[in-house]
């Protein structure tokens, strides 16, 4: 388990950049040093015999990536809506990964006074190792993903040697 607190990750003390995004009607955030860019995605291949959390790969210009799901890693609720599908293509490590989201909401600017543990309420939704930081923007709960912790490294591992 990598600890990655969202204070260790700003430069100089200056404002964190933070990507927003929906899932099942919550607002999440990636810090954006992590986000190499963000897509829409129609079709992607599965693979028999994963984690259900893991959707498939994903072709991205040629560049093959693990797909991944945080509804189903988090035990949310399925979607309602199958429409337009937003990915997240983010870095961590070696590892280039896509996270599904219902909806890129933008990006914000944070200082490091505005970040906060998790409150117990939502380490019960989410395992806390998920987490880096709770903020509050626009009087909404921002819960804020500690990409390197999201997912069993195995697993993704695998699937990167059999690309």
């Amino acid at each position: 388990m990598v600890k990655t607190s969202l204070k260790e990750a700003s430069v100089d003390g200056k404002d964190l950049k933070i990507v927003t995004f929906a899932l099942s009607k919550e607002l999440y955030g990636i810090n954006i040093p992590q986000v190499k860019e963000i897509t829409s995605c129609n079709e992607y291949t599965t693979i028999p015999n994963t984690p259900s959390y893991i959707l498939g790969l994903l072709d991205l210009r040629g560049e093959v990536i693990v797909l991944l799901d945080l509804q189903k890693r988090f035990n949310l609720k399925p979607r309602e809506n199958e429409g337009k599908k937003h990915v997240i293509i983010c870095q961590f490590e070696d590892h280039k990964l896509g996270i599904l989201v219902d909806n890129v909401e933008g990006i914000i600017s944070v200082s490091e006074d505005e970040i906060k543990d998790p409150e117990e309420i939502i380490k019960k939704k989410i395992s806390p190792e998920f987490l880096s930081g709770v903020i509050v923007y626009d009087e909404k709960v921002l819960i804020v993903l500690n990409i390197a912790n999201l997912f069993e490294k195995e697993d993704i591992s695998k699937l990167e040697s059999n690309k």
